[in-house]
């Protein structure tokens, strides 16, 4: 694939509305990436590193980081109309963008944990009220929102990412003055009760809190400045989450002992800290829409990338259909459909996430091997980029981004059982075979404008 190739390729039929601007941009990846984690994980990792759970959570900031590098030098090269997706096809050819958008079907199995989640925190403030109508009333309205305009998504997107915004920095300025204990005094006996082990793991817990950030990448068929806007996006999100996460973790890990908030959620600390009024405010406006803001860039995340692969017909002719909205939609139904499934039976999603833990990996490093090809694939385009640099120096820093995701992998899976190692490889296997049957069959029909150089 050649600069002069893809050049010619630029965007013409079915081509999305370039709409989202940079505010839009930042409200979907602050509002992804500030998800349960924060509210559910930080509690894990105070009990296997104790005080030094916020400088673990520095620790995790940085290493997502090094891990998104990749898309952050495409997305200053490339307009990817489908994403992740496109980016594979770009780098790496057909077949392998087909294996990723196949392996990414599974993943809207996870979207009913957040469904499920704010069904529970409803109930808990209104006993009387059914978690499981809630969670089914909270799915069907962000289902129908992103069945419309990617405009609509981020609409609903900003202002329930900056509630989250304030809401967790109030939370976090009402702490501090309530601290027991000094969060930088790395000598006490409770600054580390894990040893370096300990440590280790509570990166690891809060390491996929930190980086799904770089998911805003999907959006780039819809962005106005792509080139520009996703790379700046991708580049200063980390310092948010510096504060905030940071921040909290301070809070969290040092209004009480450790031995009281070891394991347990943040909602905890956050009803010591601050009276009735603001602990339903931190509910509403924290845990929610920590909730809800991820849900919604999920779910638009995922229409993104399936929207491009209905087009080129990586799906069978009845699914490959787009609403007026650019949204395909009974691709999204499905989706939708198989996130009520869990929550209508009470079926262990956890089950089935782990179950295909390593088919979400392995999907993961395709379009960060690909990145290796860029200065090869489009040297003129890449010379051009505003984050050039010599190849010698790209070549290490991808090499080093993923080094690092292998390493998280590795620690992530290494507790699998020979049962989950086996469902996740069947799985690979199927999805990878079915791309490349597909494929070989020339029912694939790649679309122009997928992965474009131009000048926007």
């Amino acid at each position: 694939m050649s600069d002069s190739v893809s050049k010619a390729a630029a965007p013409a039929d079915g081509k999305p509305a370039q709409i989202l601007g940079r505010t839009d941009l930042y409200a979907l990846a602050i509002g992804q990436v500030i998800g349960a984690g924060i509210v559910s994980v930080l509690g894990a990792a105070i009990g296997v590193t104790g005080r030094s759970a916020w400088l673990a959570y520095f620790c995790a900031i940085v290493i997502g980081f090094i891990t998104i590098l990749p898309f952050i030098f495409v997305s200053s090269v490339a307009r990817c109309r489908g994403g992740t997706y496109s980016l594979t096809y770009g780098l790496l050819g057909e077949k392998w963008a087909g294996c990723f958008i196949m392996a990414s079907v599974p993943g809207a199995f996870s979207l009913s944990i957040y469904g499920v989640a704010l069904g529970t925190y409803v109930n808990s403030l209104l006993p009387t009220v059914s978690p499981t109508l809630v969670a089914v009333a909270i799915t069907v309205i962000f289902y129908i929102m992103n069945m419309r305009s990617v405009k609509g998504i981020a609409g609903l997107q900003k202002p329930m990412t900056w509630l989250l915004i304030g809401t967790l920095l109030m939370f976090m300025v009402v702490g501090l003055f309530q601290m027991k204990s000094n969060p930088f005094n790395f000598g006490t006996d409770d600054f580390i009760t894990g040893g370096s082990e300990g440590f280790i793991r509570a990166i690891v817990l809060l390491v996929y809190s930190t980086y799904s950030y770089y998911m805003c990448f999907n959006f780039g068929g819809s962005a106005k400045n792509p080139k520009k806007d996703i790379p700046i996006v991708i580049l200063t999100v980390p310092l948010v989450l510096v504060v905030i996460y940071c921040g909290v973790g301070m809070v969290a890990s040092n209004v009480l002992p450790v031995s009281e908030v070891a394991g347990k959620p943040l909602t905890m600390v956050a009803d010591i800290i601050l009276p009735a009024p603001l602990f339903i405010l931190f509910i509403v406006g924290g845990v929610m829409m920590a909730l809800a803001t991820s849900l919604n860039s999920q779910f638009g995340s995922y229409g993104r990338q399936f929207a491009q692969g209905v087009k080129d017909k990586w799906f069978p002719g009845f699914l490959c259909k787009i609403n007026r909205h650019d949204q395909p939609w009974i691709i999204v139904t499905l989706a939708f459909i198989i996130t009520l499934i869990p929550i209508l039976t009470g079926f262990k999603i956890g089950e089935i996430a782990n179950n295909i833990v390593l088919l979400t990996y392995i999907a993961g490093l395709l379009p960060m091997i690909g990145v290796l090809r860029l200065p090869k694939l489009y040297p003129e385009a890449w010379k051009k980029s505003r984050l050039h640099m010599p190849d010698w120096i790209f070549y290490i820093i991808i090499s080093i981004s993923i080094m690092m995701k292998l390493v998280v992998t590795y620690w992530s899976a290494r507790g699998l059982t020979v049962t989950k190692v086996t469902v996740s490889l069947v799985a690979v296997a199927f999805c990878f075979g079915y791309a490349i049957i597909r494929s070989k069959r020339k029912l694939v029909k790649m679309s122009i404008g997928n992965f474009d150089i131009g000048d926007n």
